[in-house]
């Protein structure tokens, strides 16, 4: 088990260091900072594993807010900030799916 210490805000941990130093590049953790703000959480883990010779990742995402939620039953939709919150919070998520297929497709050429 070997820890890789990135800078005060992330303790990484690892079996395979060369897989998450691959992995944890300055754009990853910037995805996760921005995953963090947008859900204003107070803490993410992220593990990944291989199966079937690909790369799998899990994140949990400690937050207090209802995420992914368009609006309330009890309030007008007339004002934008709910849309807004919405895409912000699937915009991150993607950008970080989008992060892995990248990775995915170099690691084929």
């Amino acid at each position: 088990h070997n820890d890789l210490k990135i800078n005060k805000n992330f303790d990484v941990k690892s079996n395979n260091i060369k897989e998450i130093k691959e992995i944890a590049t300055p754009d990853f953790f910037d995805k996760l900072n921005n995953i963090h703000r947008v859900f204003n959480s107070n803490g993410i883990s992220f593990n990944t594993y291989k199966y079937d010779n690909k790369i799998k990742a899990m994140i949990i995402i400690p937050t207090k807010i209802n995420a992914f939620e368009i609006g309330s039953l009890f309030k007008p939709l007339d004002k934008p900030q709910g849309m807004s919150k919405f895409f912000d919070q699937l915009s991150c998520i993607m950008d970080l799916i989008d992060y892995f297929a990248d990775l995915e497709n170099k690691s084929r050429d």
